[in-house]
């Protein structure tokens, strides 16, 4: 026994010292970070152009600013080929892009992004899109940058913390617009504050550079009430005039060109015209190049007779068109089906009820869709009364098997002893599985070494495995001298030829250590720590790794516990002693799993309430999604491929 804890003990250095070592050198973490900032917006830009690598050469100009404005060029290129130059050019590098709904903000932060990382010397800062929505402005801007580097670009907590202080972070802020509902007063506005954390954002003594992206409207209403951030420089879109658009379609229509020669020739003669004025933005011109990419009649874009119906009809059309091209994936979606699941997850975010829990209620519309929060969706009683029902179907059988199983209860005492026991238990997973808030995801992760988080996990973990090693010492030593109590016809004189109460004592510590030894392993850190996870899907994989690790470690460890004494006492009953001990140690794992699979087990109940709504295999749909081109990750999120589609989607369930 001694040997097995001592191997169970040196077990974890070694696989610890399989881990990544830290990233010490920020030059190469700052270079790591880069590929992959590279990587995911090289993805992120070929959606944005519908598929296609045809940019649109969207055009804008500097703005004067209220007050004190940062130096821009004397010649401004104004084009997005050419932004490089004109951010490179600016000092300090604080740049505003304000645009119409659709107008090209996002393409444009998204070209910068990518020259930047395309040009950047080993001593300039990575740009990082972060989506302004889940901030608080009451968390420092920092303190959050951190927290996002952490959770959406999976670095350890000390190198994200370094990165953003040392400077050699460029945070690409988008949707300044987004951070409040749409009546919110500007006095009452969680923007208004964001403008003031990033006034105060320094580097040393000058402005720290960053990129801030918002509608017009909304942008320049907070400037006319006095806030907006000095030393800036504000550039605002210009529309897509209908030259453009007539070069952008030109290069874009490969199946039958010839469909198109009705509408390139009304762009032509009409530039004021009513198909002038809808494409007047990169997003509608995506629109109308997808829709009709394979099939279909361009010609049909000419039959309306006002800007909005045809903005409808291109909308509508949308989602058919692209399950048409996509349906060859292996994946038999309909149209109908593509529109109801998407639309539900859209009037969900469009009451905001996914917003992170420190800004709901204070922010409108929510942006992003984090998979272990989106279980309000089904509704909140239905999910957690589901979860309930699944936390004690998980515990039942083991309820059932230690029940049955007891050999030490004679009595009919005992045997009431026993089940009520049984029912207390349950009724506190029933009460811990059917809590109002969002379970947080456990982590099956240890943070890199050299890492304030893993020095602080090591410390939680001493704790923990204190706390368990002294319950379970105590529980034993209470439970044998209780035995007599139980049941008075039940002769006992202890495995060690001691008194009750000592033999109590020696049991404790033989079972607390490895109970403590366990509790301390499988214990997860606290706070920003257990959310790490480079894509949407890593904080439910944590979550059940974690809780099946953490229930069969401590199954088996009761198993062993139980089993082998008796069995290495003599061979004839080694075979009753491992039935034994494996039956309780599956006691004791289903317990634990009951317990510790919390996000995902309330994802799974999300699944089964949900069924009309939402299809079964979530994951498949919105992975399927992503590949269309109607929906993108962001770090650990969904998100829609623009705000407009996710409001006309709202407005038709």
């Amino acid at each position: 026994m001694i040997g097995l804890l001592v191997g169970a003990m040196s077990l974890m250095p070694a696989l610890i010292a399989l881990r990544r070592r830290p990233e010490t050198d920020l030059t190469t973490a700052a270079d790591r970070l880069a590929g992959w900032v590279k990587n995911a917006e090289g993805a992120h830009w070929r959606q944005l152009l519908g598929g296609d690598r045809v940019p649109i050469d969207v055009r804008f100009d500097f703005c004067p600013t209220p007050g004190r404005s940062a130096v821009v060029p004397h010649a401004p290129a104004g084009s997005l080929q050419r932004v490089i130059d004109d951010f490179r050019a600016t000092r300090p590098r604080r740049l505003v892009i304000t645009g119409g709904p659709g107008a090209g903000k996002t393409v444009l932060a998204t070209k910068l992004m990518l020259a930047i990382v395309e040009e950047r010397t080993a001593d300039e800062p990575v740009p990082v899109r972060m989506g302004l929505a889940s901030w608080d402005p009451a968390v420092p801007l920092k303190t959050w940058l951190v927290s996002r580097l952490v959770q959406d670009f999976d670095r350890a907590p000390q190198v994200a913390k370094d990165l953003v202080e040392r400077g050699r972070i460029l945070p690409v802020l988008d949707g300044l617009d987004e951070m409040d509902a749409p009546a919110t007063a500007v006095r009452d506005s969680r923007a208004k504050a964001a403008l003031k954390a990033l006034d105060a954002y320094q580097n040393g003594v000058d402005g720290a550079p960053f990129v801030l992206t918002c509608r017009t409207a909304q942008y320049d209403a907070l400037a006319a009430a006095g806030h907006h951030v000095p030393d800036t420089a504000y550039i605002e879109l210009f529309p897509v005039t209908a030259p453009q658009a007539h070069t952008y379609l030109t290069a874009r229509r490969v199946y039958r060109p010839e469909r198109w020669d009705p509408v390139l020739e009304t762009l032509r003669s009409q530039p004021a015209g009513i198909l002038a004025r809808v494409l007047s933005t990169p997003w509608r011109l995506t629109l109308a190049a997808t829709v009709y990419a394979e099939s279909g009649d361009p010609s049909e874009l000419l039959a309306h007779t006002s800007p909005a119906e045809l903005e409808e009809y291109l909308l509508a059309r949308y989602i058919p068109a692209v399950t048409g091209v996509h349906s060859g994936t292996g994946v038999p979606y309909t149209s109908a089906q593509v529109h109801d699941w998407l639309a539900c997850m859209a009037t969900y975010l469009e009451a905001g009820a996914d917003s992170a829990p420190e800004t709901r209620g204070a922010v409108g519309p929510a942006s992003e869709l984090v998979l272990h929060r989106l279980w309000r969706l089904a509704g909140q009683r239905r999910v957690r009364a589901v979860d309930v029902l699944l936390s004690l179907l998980i515990f039942l059988p083991g309820a059932a098997l230690f029940y049955a199983q007891v050999p030490q209860v004679t009595t009919a005492t005992g045997k009431n002893v026993t089940a009520v026991g049984i029912c207390g238990v349950m009724l506190a997973l029933a009460y811990r599985a059917g809590t109002r808030h969002t379970p947080p995801p456990s982590s099956a992760r240890w943070p890199r070494r050299g890492t304030s988080a893993r020095r602080r996990l090591v410390r939680r973990r001493w704790r923990v495995g204190a706390a368990a090693g002294l319950t379970v010492w105590a529980l034993c030593a209470c439970t044998l001298w209780l035995v007599p109590v139980i049941d008075p016809d039940l002769s006992f004189y202890g495995p060690f030829g001691l008194s009750l109460i000592g033999d109590g004592l020696v049991l404790g510590a033989f079972c607390g250590l490895p109970f403590g030894v366990v509790a301390g392993i499988s214990a997860s850190p606290r706070g920003g720590t257990t959310q790490d996870a480079a894509d949407p899907w890593g904080p439910l994989r944590g979550d059940t790794l974690a809780g099946t690790a953490s229930a069969f470690a401590y199954g088996a460890t009761l198993s062993l516990l139980l089993g082998l004494p008796e069995g290495l006492a003599g061979p004839e009953g080694l075979w009753s002693s491992l039935e034994t001990g494996v039956t309780y140690g599956l006691v004791l794992a289903l317990l634990i799993g009951a317990m510790r699979i919390r996000a995902g087990r309330r994802y799974l109940a999300l699944l089964l309430c949900a069924r009309a709504r939402l299809p079964w295999r979530l994951g498949a749909f919105l992975a399927w999604s992503c590949d269309a081109g109607l929906l993108r990750t962001s770090g650990s999120t969904y998100q829609f491929r623009h705000r407009e589609l996710q409001e006309w989607l709202a407005r038709h369930p």
